[in-house]
């Protein structure tokens, strides 16, 4: 499997199995994010298929709601709902190894996206890679959710970055659900 090698700096080929209709190619926003941990990849895995907790360790997610399938952990083909970034979001579990990959897709207010985690095992813990795609224009993505870090338009190689104050103040204290959140797991 080859990911992003953080030490290197060096771009590898992305292991994230794009549904159709969200290759980041296509996609107005593509964000990658990788790190490690020192749980194990079951500990970093029980954390992300429990939707119903992310609020413990994550600010920006609230009323997580079962719609179907497997709950409250989380499996292939199940369905929720959610609210981030102030925004209502329906989820459908696409992919699910157990201790290696997670993929969900979702949609709301107009956008909809695609969003892979990968766990690799490594000396000392966890290596944490996430890749997530959106569907949604650019401007009004990064006007309405100024809480986000600076994201790639990949279409045209720019930098969204919303420049207010109070973005600047909200990516300083960025609450997204990324590979940084589950860093401070402690096995």
């Amino acid at each position: 499997m080859r990911l992003p090698d953080q030490r290197s700096g060096k771009d590898n080929v992305s292991t994230v199995h794009w549904p159709a209709g969200h290759e980041p190619a296509g996609a107005a926003i593509h964000e990658v994010n990788s790190g490690r941990s020192v749980a194990t990849p079951e500990l970093v895995w029980a954390w992300l298929v429990r939707p119903d907790l992310w609020h413990t360790y994550y600010a920006n997610v609230r009323d997580v709601r079962h719609i179907a399938g497997p709950w409250p952990e989380i499996g292939l083909g199940s369905h929720f709902s959610w609210v981030t970034f102030r925004a209502p979001v329906i989820t459908k579990v696409t992919e699910f190894e157990p201790y290696e990959r997670l993929a969900w897709t979702g949609s709301g207010r107009g956008s909809r996206g695609h969003h892979a985690w990968i766990l690799l095992p490594e000396a000392g813990g966890t290596f944490i890679h996430t890749e997530e795609t959106s569907a949604v224009f650019p401007l009004a993505y990064s006007a309405r959710s100024s809480d986000r870090r600076c994201a790639v338009n990949t279409r045209s190689g720019s930098t969204i970055s919303p420049r207010s104050p109070r973005a600047e103040r909200d990516r300083r204290h960025d609450r997204r659900l990324r590979c940084h959140d589950l860093q401070s797991i402690d096995p």
